[in-house]
């Protein structure tokens, strides 16, 4: 099956280079779509109701994807090798919310 139209996209990129071997080590990249303000997001309430106790995918259009070669430690959790679907994961009460990460 064809992906969705993926509209505008983003890039992100950070590479390591071993200067003493020249040439390249490791590399870490997020791809996501650009999204476009929501006006009725700027009511809080709507916003409640649309991510309390839900995760909300980031970007537009698709997911938002972070892709490694190198496992991470982000805030103290351990992100092995691979790519990744980020999100944004709210708790139920709306108290706190936290990055997701799904394979």
């Amino acid at each position: 099956e064809a992906e969705p139209a993926l509209g505008e996209r983003g890039l992100t990129r950070i590479h390591w280079w071993s200067p003493q071997r020249d040439v390249p080590v490791a590399a870490v990249s997020i791809d996501f779509g650009r999204p476009v303000w929501n006006r009725q997001l700027d009511n809080p309430s709507v916003f409640d109701q649309l991510t309390r106790g839900r995760v909300w995918r980031l970007g537009n259009d698709y997911w938002t994807t972070l892709d490694t070669n190198l496992p991470l430690n982000i805030a103290g959790r351990d992100i092995p090798v691979g790519l990744w679907y980020l999100g944004l994961a709210r708790s139920a009460d709306g108290a706190t919310a936290q990055m997701a990460l799904t394979a």
